[in-house]
């Protein structure tokens, strides 16, 4: 029971013992992290179909959603989704900020 609670905090906008109202962008982020759990850079197309479709009827994926966990990277291929691992970035803000321009040279 405390597992699922927790769950549903994370991902709810209001939640107490009888109500639990999902909120949309948390539930979109969380299928996003989990698409990029298995590969790390996504084309965005494939992003777009394959995280729509693991989404509830009613809840539409928006790449601003994305924002703060995971980059845009252009390529002559078209756009692609580089996953941002917070935990994985350097502690350091010299260093992270060293290592986030690695990864996108202009913001």
């Amino acid at each position: 029971k405390v597992m699922v609670e927790h769950a549903l905090r994370c991902l709810s906008s209001e939640f107490d013992d009888v109500v639990c109202k999902l909120d949309p962008t948390k539930v979109c982020v969380f299928k996003a992290q989990l698409l990029f759990h298995n590969e790390n850079q996504i084309s965005e197309s494939t992003l777009m179909e394959s995280w729509g479709k693991m989404l509830p009827s009613g809840i539409t994926p928006k790449k601003q959603m994305l924002i703060g966990y995971a980059v845009e990277q252009k390529t002559p291929l078209g756009p692609l989704w580089k996953y941002l691992d917070h935990l994985s970035l350097p502690f350091n803000a010299e260093d992270r900020m060293g290592a986030l321009f690695e990864i996108k040279p202009k913001w």
